[in-house]
């Protein structure tokens, strides 16, 4: 058995063998409220399904309504970063 380093992304829990790998990843990763996605934006969740698919609270397409990802409805948003409609999750 060989001992091994992974570097594991500290938003959405990705693993990577190659530090520059996952520090790029990390700086990208939709999880990351820099990023301004839709998982951590204070509008995220759903206002219902129109022909399967699935819009946030501003009405921006954030999925459909088949399950891809354990917690995440298959997420295929619009704006994985950048959306100019981001607003910070308020604390919970």
């Amino acid at each position: 058995m060989k001992e091994v380093t992974m570097y594991q992304c500290g938003f959405c829990g990705k693993t990577f063998n190659d530090l520059l790998l996952g520090l790029s990843h990390e700086e990208e990763c939709f999880m990351n409220p820099k990023a301004k996605g839709c998982c951590t934006c204070d509008c995220y969740g759903t206002i219902g399904s129109e022909n399967g698919i699935v819009r946030c609270k501003n009405g921006i397409h954030i999925g459909n309504n088949r399950r891809m990802w354990p917690g995440l409805q298959n997420f295929f948003p619009e704006y994985k970063r950048g959306c100019p409609l981001w607003k910070r999750k308020s604390e919970e």
